[in-house]
C-alpha cells in the first residue's frame, strides 16, 4: 500500500509542469519564447500518444479475457495510447484528434468493474459519446487496477490508496505531454470501480491529496450497509472526519432491477446506493444527482446503444459539460 504522503511528491512534480513557463525575471524575451515552447501542446500531446503503438515491453498484456489484441488495436486506431502505470498496471488514453476540440473538453478517468479490464470500460465511454446524435469528444484515461497473475485474489485489485497513486502519476504524465492543467477531470467507476470511488475521494480531498477531481461518477457499486467498510472510510468513522469529502460532489446511478446480492445483508443496489449517499452527506460530501432508473440494470451502459443511450448518459454527459 503506497501512503497518501508520498502524493505531494506528485504535487511538486505537477506544480513544475505547470509553472516551467514562467520566468522569473520577466524581462527576457528569449527566455520567454524558450519557456513557452516547452509548454505541454495539442501537436505534443498526439505525438506523445502515438509513440506508443509499437507496443513497448514495459507495457503489460492486457486483462481482457477475449480478443484483447483486437481491442487494443482499435483503440490504437481511434487515436489512443498504452501506457505502463504502477505495479505491472496500464492505462487507456485518448484525447481529441482535433486541435479546436482541446477548448471545452473535459477528461473522463475511468475504473472497471470485478475481474475486469480497462479496455472494455474505455470502449463503452468512446462509442457512446462519439456516436450519439450530439457527440461528445471527451478525453478518456481508463486504468487497469486488476491483475489476475498475482497469487492470492485479494491482492489482485490494487487498493484505493494505490489507484490514487497511479491516478495522479498518470496525470502527471499526462501534463508532461497535454495541455490539461486548466480541464475538468472527472472520475467515474462501475460496479467495484464504483465503490472506489467513494475512498478516492477521500483520499483525494485530503491534506496530502491533490484535489484532481471535479467530481465523482458513481454507477452501480458501493459497500455492504451491515458489511464492514472500506479501510479508508473505516478509518473516516473513527476518527470522527466530519468533513473528510471536503465538498467533493458525486453524481449516483444505480439501476432497480439491479438484484445482484452486494453483501451479507443481501441488499439490493438501489438500497446499496442510498447508503453510500447518507454516508457522503453525513461526511462532509455533496450529492449532485443520484439516478434511479426505474427499469434499469447493473451499470448505466448496459444494454444501451449511441442510438439510445438512455436518460441516464444523456442526463450525466450533461452534467459533466455544465462544468466548462
Amino acid at each position: 500500500m503506497q501512503s497518501l504522503k508520498q502524493y505531494w511528491i506528485f504535487g511538486i512534480l505537477i506544480g513544475i509542469l505547470l509553472i516551467g513557463g514562467c520566468d522569473e525575471g520577466g524581462d527576457n524575451d528569449d527566455d520567454n519564447d524558450n519557456n513557452t515552447a516547452q509548454l505541454p501542446t495539442w501537436e505534443t500531446c498526439q505525438e506523445w500518444i502515438a509513440h506508443s503503438a509499437a507496443y513497448p515491453a514495459t507495457v503489460p498484456s492486457s486483462r481482457c479475457p477475449d480478443e484483447s489484441e483486437k481491442g487494443r488495436n482499435e483503440i490504437i486506431e481511434a487515436g489512443g495510447g498504452i501506457f505502463p502505470a504502477g505495479d505491472n498496471m496500464y492505462y487507456l488514453v485518448r484525447f481529441p484528434a482535433s486541435r479546436d476540440q482541446f477548448d471545452g473538453m473535459s477528461v473522463v478517468f475511468t475504473l472497471h468493474g470485478p475481474a475486469g479490464c480497462a479496455e472494455d470500460v474505455f470502449e463503452d465511454w468512446y462509442t457512446m459519446t462519439q456516436q450519439m446524435s450530439v457527440p461528445r469528444d471527451y478525453a478518456i484515461v481508463s486504468l487497469q487496477y486488476w491483475d489476475p497473475e498475482r497469487p492470492f485474489q485479494l491482492d489482485a485489485y490494487d487498493d484505493d490508496q494505490s489507484v490514487y497513486a497511479n491516478l495522479v502519476s498518470i496525470t502527471t504524465e499526462i501534463a508532461e505531454h497535454c495541455p490539461v492543467a486548466e480541464l475538468p477531470k472527472f472520475l467515474y467507476g462501475f460496479s467495484r470501480g464504483s465503490t472506489l470511488t467513494f475512498s478516492i475521494a477521500v483520499d483525494d480531498r485530503a491534506a496530502e491529496g491533490l484535489h484532481l477531481f471535479s467530481a465523482f461518477v458513481a454507477d452501480s457499486g458501493a459497500w455492504s450497509a451491515e458489511g464492514p467498510l472500506p479501510d479508508t472510510l473505516q478509518e473516516v468513522v473513527q476518527n470522527d472526519r466530519y468533513n473528510a469529502f471536503d465538498d467533493a460532489r458525486f453524481w449516483l446511478y444505480c439501476g432497480q432491477n439491479d438484484m445482484t446480492e452486494t453483501g451479507v445483508d443481501n441488499a439490493t443496489m438501489c438500497e446499496v446506493m442510498d447508503n453510500a449517499r447518507d454516508f457522503v452527506v453525513s461526511y462532509g460530501g455533496n450529492i449532485d444527482r443520484f439516478f434511479v432508473a426505474e427499469q434499469g440494470a447493473h451499470g448505466m451502459f448496459s444494454d444501451r446503444t449511441p442510438q439510445t443511450p438512455g436518460k441516464a448518459l444523456e442526463e450525466l454527459f450533461n452534467y459533466i459539460d455544465s462544468f466548462l
